[in-house]
């Protein structure tokens, strides 16, 4: 087993300093969305090297909704995957054409949480 973990957190994790400083803000994005790229690039050649039974990116939908990475590139590595890998994309806002190409679609849904009463995320649980 292999973790790769991508360095830098969603937008949502960022200071509320960050988030005012617009021009920040921007490099940030950037900086994000190109070290996203190289990412899943890097996940294509891995998944087509077949070196892996199964592939998980965890909130890669996450990434994909929120406009930090192009949908298309998760679709083609869906579409091109060797069949004898499994490739587990998690994250909320699927399109409907994630949807409609996935082979299994959960949606999960809150019931409770400790964040709506007022408890941060805690690291290594929900970030």
């Amino acid at each position: 087993m292999t973790l790769i973990r991508h360095k830098e957190a969603h937008p949502f994790f960022w200071s509320s300093e960050i988030r005012r400083d617009k021009a920040r803000m921007a490099r940030k994005l950037q900086k994000l969305r190109s070290s996203l790229s190289g990412a899943i690039e890097d996940t294509a050649r891995l998944i087509k090297s077949r070196s892996y039974d199964l592939v998980i990116l965890d909130e890669i939908i996450n990434a994909a909704s929120s406009n930090l990475i192009d949908e298309k590139i998760i679709l083609d590595l869906i579409i091109e995957k060797p069949k004898d890998v499994e490739l587990v994309l998690t994250g909320r806002g699927a399109s409907q054409k994630l949807i409609e190409l996935a082979d299994y679609v959960t949606i999960m849904q809150e019931v409770k949480h400790p964040f709506t009463r007022g408890i941060k995320a805690r690291r290594g649980i929900e970030k």
